[in-house]
């Protein structure tokens, strides 16, 4: 297949970046020629875009990205948001009491638009190392009088913590208006019922007039999962549980330690 009018949509960590959040020489090499031959190439993450950008000098970002687990699109040459959907702000800080009564454990991030601080609530080891390792701005606030328009919210624990907050929230039908994504071992993120990897990616391709049947993702986790049903071929990358790999198209057998994008835009090119 020629690349010219192909979107191809990717995950960052784990599937773009390797274990050790690093882009291999492969991967970009491989992502250069594809755009340069007519493909367009984006980044579909949990991440907001500042995070992203970080990696500029390696990929291309001439396409926008689909932000805050498929919350918002976001366009780099533009420096604006293009589209998003925000969370029930009163709802989910009643959701927020439950939690945090049934699980004091547990820390808070908020996420809102209008700027790229991240807004913390109590606090935990793993909030610490994502806060470390993102290097956000952080502002600690009660969010009783937080009254930004929030686009998502992440509750973060341990991984076990999470299992048990993950299931006792999908068990709370008056909070069917959220969508429960299970990003990482350590999160549990609370979004718009609108907004998945897979609204986010529909939506990008309504926005560049890309059809379905021209759009590629790949990627490695749960929070996955609707990207790899919306796009015209969905491919998981083989460090994806299996039942990540039961959603997709194509499984590679390359891990994201092996240039799993790379890998990606070779099948590409030989359909």
């Amino acid at each position: 297949m020629q690349f010219r009018d192909v979107l191809l949509l990717s995950d960052m960590d784990n599937t773009l970046l390797d274990s050790g959040k690093n882009i291999s020489e492969e991967n970009q090499r491989a992502i250069q020629r594809f755009c340069e031959a007519g493909g367009r190439f984006a980044i579909v993450t949990g991440r907001i875009p500042s995070s992203v950008y970080r990696y500029n000098e390696y990929i291309p970002f001439d396409t926008p990205m689909v932000s805050h687990n498929g919350s918002a699109i976001y366009d780099f040459k533009k420096e604006k948001y293009l589209w998003s959907e925000n969370v029930d702000r009163t709802a989910v800080y009643d959701l927020m009491d439950k939690v945090y009564n049934a699980f004091p454990e547990v820390a808070f991030e908020l996420y809102v638009l209008e700027d790229e601080t991240v807004y913390c609530c109590y606090d935990n080891a793993q909030l610490q190392k994502h806060i470390n390792f993102e290097k956000f701005t952080i502002q600690t606030v009660d969010y009783h009088a937080f009254t930004k328009d929030l686009v998502k919210v992440i509750m973060i624990a341990e991984p076990e913590i999470i299992d048990e907050i993950f299931s006792f929230v999908k068990k709370q039908p008056e909070y069917s208006m959220f969508s429960f994504v299970h990003s990482d071992r350590q999160f549990c993120e609370i979004l718009n019922p609108k907004a998945d990897k897979g609204t986010g990616l529909q939506k990008l391709g309504e926005i560049l007039h890309v059809p379905t049947e021209k759009i590629f993702a790949i990627g490695d986790y749960y929070n996955d999962i609707p990207m790899l049903r919306a796009a015209g071929t969905g491919i998981a990358v083989q460090n994806a549980p299996e039942d990540v790999k039961k959603e997709a198209d194509v499984i590679l057998s390359e891990t994201c330690d092996q240039s799993a994008v790379a890998a990606a835009i070779c099948y590409i090119e030989k359909l």
